[in-house]
C-alpha cells in the first residue's frame, strides 16, 4: 500500500472517537495488516539480542524487570521468564493486549520449539532453568478460552501487565529494578516524554541496573512501501509530518542516533553500548543529494541520518567511573 493512502487511512482512524478508534485500527491491522498472521518471530529475535546485549554487563537470572511498551503480546516478557527473569512489569499508555495474540503466540512456540530453544540456548545464563521453564511453557494448555490462558501466563510467568500506565510516573521504589527495555518503542515517544521516562529509569534502576533499547529510527512507513527509502520522512517539517503522520497510530519522532545519545545523558544515563546499523542506501541518497533534507536535519551527519538501527545499553550516571 502506498504510504500516503496509509497515512490517510490512519488519520481518519484516529479521528474517531474511542474506543471505536482502537477497536478499528486493531480490525484493520488483522484484515489487512501485520496482525493477518502474527508470529512472536521478530519479538523474540530481537529479545535475544536485548538479552545478550544486557547479559555483557549482568545476569538476567533472578532479575526484576521492566518492559516499556507492552504492545498486543507478551512476547518480551515470555522471553524474560524463560531466559530467568524473577519477574517483568511490562507498561503501556494504552491497553492493546490482546488475549486471543497471547494465545496464539504460544500455540506458535509450542509448534516451533526446536527453533526456539535454538535461540534461547545461546543467551540462557541458566540453562537447567531455561530449559525446565521451556518445558512448562510447552506444556501450557490452550484449548482453553483465550482470556483464561492469559490469566495462567501472567501467573506462572511472573508477569505483572499494567495498561493504561505512564512509564515516566511509576508506583515503584527507588532502585527497585534490575533491568528497564524496550523494542521499537521508544521511536514513538516524544522526545520530552521520553526524557521524562529515561529520567524514571534512572531512579527506578539500581546502582547496577541496566537499560537496554531497541530502536528503529527508520522511516516505518517504509516497511510496507518499498518505493520510498528508509529515511523518506526526512524531507519533511515538522509541520508537514505532524500533517502527514501525526496521529497515534503511526507517531514517529524522527530522532536520529544522536538525538538518543543526548537525551540518555540529559535523563542521567551513562551510554556503556553503542550498536549502530547504517544504510547504505540511504547514505548514498543522502549523499549524492537525492533525498532534499528539511532544514531541521541539514546539520547532522550522513551516518547519523542514515542510521536505521540502534542498540543503546546504558546505565544510572552515578554508577560510573
Amino acid at each position: 500500500m502506498k504510504w500516503t493512502t496509509k497515512a490517510r487511512i490512519q488519520n481518519m482512524i484516529a479521528g474517531l472517537p474511542e474506543p471505536l478508534a482502537d477497536l478499528c485500527y486493531y480490525r484493520m491491522q488483522r484484515h489487512f495488516g501485520g496482525l493477518r498472521n502474527p508470529t512472536p518471530v521478530k519479538q523474540i529475535v530481537a529479545g535475544c539480542r536485548l538479552a545478550q546485549a544486557i547479559q555483557q554487563h549482568r545476569p538476567l537470572t533472578g532479575a526484576r524487570v521492566l518492559e516499556v511498551g507492552s504492545g498486543r503480546s507478551l512476547a518480551m516478557p515470555l522471553l524474560m521468564w524463560l531466559l530467568g527473569a524473577e519477574r517483568t512489569l511490562t507498561v503501556d499508555l494504552n491497553r492493546y493486549l490482546r488475549p486471543e495474540l497471547v494465545r496464539a503466540d504460544l500455540a506458535y512456540l509450542q509448534a516451533q520449539q526446536a527453533w526456539l530453544w535454538d535461540q534461547l540456548a545461546p543467551v540462557a545464563g541458566d540453562a537447567d532453568l531455561t530449559s525446565e521453564r521451556l518445558g512448562d511453557l510447552l506444556a501450557l494448555d490452550l484449548e482453553r478460552p483465550a482470556a483464561r490462558v492469559l490469566e495462567d501466563v501472567l501467573r506462572s510467568c511472573g508477569i505483572d501487565c499494567r495498561a493504561p500506565a505512564d512509564a515516566s510516573a511509576l508506583d515503584l521504589a527507588d532502585d527497585s529494578i534490575d533491568v528497564q527495555l524496550s523494542r521499537a518503542v521508544l521511536e514513538h515517544v516524544p522526545p520530552d516524554d521520553m526524557e521524562r521516562i529515561l529520567r524514571e529509569a534512572a531512579r527506578v534502576l539500581k546502582p547496577d541496573g541496566l537499560c537496554a533499547h531497541l530502536i528503529d529510527p527508520s522511516d516505518h512507513f517504509q516497511h510496507s512501501d518499498p518505493s520510498i527509502s528508509r529515511v523518506n520522512f526526512l524531507r519533511f517539517s515538522e509541520a508537514e509530518w505532524e500533517r502527514l503522520a501525526g496521529n497515534r497510530f503511526m507517531y514517529m519522532n524522527r530522532l536520529r542516533a544522536s538525538d538518543y545519545l543526548s537525551l540518555f545523558a540529559e535523563a542521567g544515563l551513562e551510554v556503556l553500548d553503542v550498536n549502530s546499523v547504517v544504510d547504505e542506501e540511504s547514505r548514498l541518497l543522502i549523499e549524492s543529494g537525492g533525498l532534499p533534507l528539511d532544514e531541521g536535519f541539514t546539520g547532522k551527519t550522513v551516518e547519523d541520518l542514515a542510521t536505521t538501527e540502534l542498540l543503546l545499553v546504558a546505565r544510572p550516571a552515578a554508577t560510573g567511573a
